[in-house]
Formats: C-alpha cells, structure tokens, sequence
C-alpha cells in the first residue's frame, strides 16, 4: 500500500486558492480535475482548491494536487480498498497520491484513515 501526502513550503502562498468546503461526502477519481462545495457554487479547479472537510468524508483515487487541507471534526479522507491507476506504462499509482502545496491542518476529531486499504503483502 501506498499512501503519500506531501506538503511544501516552497509553493505555499504563491498562487491564490480557493475555499471549497465539503459538508456532504465526496469522492475525487482519478479524472477529476474540479471540485464544488457541497453546499453549492462554481466547480473550482483541485490545484487552486483549499479544501475545507467538516463531518463528512472525502475519498480520493489516484494523484492529485490542492493548495490546502483542513479537516474538521468528523472529517476524514481515505481511499478505496485495494485500488491502482494506470496513468502510463510504469506509471501506476496505488490508493491515493495527494500533493498538498500549502497547508495539511487536522483538527480534533479529524482523520487520513487508510487503515485496512491496501494490497495483501503478496501483491507486490
């Protein structure tokens, strides 16, 4: 299994994000380049998204990129069980591969669960 978040100050604050808060549960594939706030408005593009999570799930498959994440009480992002995206030969990604450029903030009650996601240990 593997399971990568990756923050970085080097990009933090040099492009302007956008809040996107999600009160309902979503789910990011892997051809998702858009993400709309539950509670309504425009579709904002996951690089510029400051994802907000609050009591709610959100699942995320494959590699993306967002400015920033906070997860607020009951909130909680995973992956699906046992999941692979085949971008290119030799280019394969397992779970969920998520770049944050800015800030990764957990608050109490907030969660990145992937316990029980993966692969058997004899699948490679």
């Amino acid at each position: 299994m593997t399971f990568v978040v990756a923050c970085s100050a080097l990009f933090a604050g040099s492009a302007m994000g956008t809040q996107v808060v999600l009160t309902a549960p979503v789910t990011i594939t892997p051809t998702t380049t858009a993400i709309s706030p539950t509670l309504g408005g425009p579709a904002v593009p996951l690089a510029q998204a400051e994802i907000i999570v609050s009591g709610t799930t959100l699942t995320v498959t494959g590699r993306h990129t967002i400015q920033s994440l906070t997860l607020l009480g009951g909130a909680r992002v995973t992956h699906p069980a046992r999941v692979e995206t085949n971008y290119a030969p030799g280019d394969l990604v397992r779970g969920m591969y998520l770049i944050v450029t800015g800030d990764v903030t957990i608050g109490a009650g907030g969660l990145i669960d992937v316990d029980g996601q993966g692969f058997d240990g004899s699948s490679g």
